[in-house]
């Protein structure tokens, strides 16, 4: 569930990485900024954006 800090959801992760869908194309983070994720019952995990990235939320689409 989002809360007011919320800039998006993790939608796939590794032991080397996460992946992240923001809500608003606006709030994603500065590249270089430092983000953190809280997942239920596991530690804070932070993380350093390297790379940012627009698409298509449907695969069978191009952004425009």
């Amino acid at each position: 569930m989002a809360n007011a800090d919320s800039l998006g959801e993790v939608i796939e992760a590794s032991t080397r990485q996460f992946v992240v869908e923001v809500y608003e194309e606006a709030d994603v983070p500065d590249f270089g900024a430092w983000v953190c994720v809280e997942p239920d019952d596991a530690p804070t995990l932070f993380g350093l954006v390297s790379h940012v990235e627009t698409g298509s939320y449907d695969t069978n689409r191009q952004a425009v």
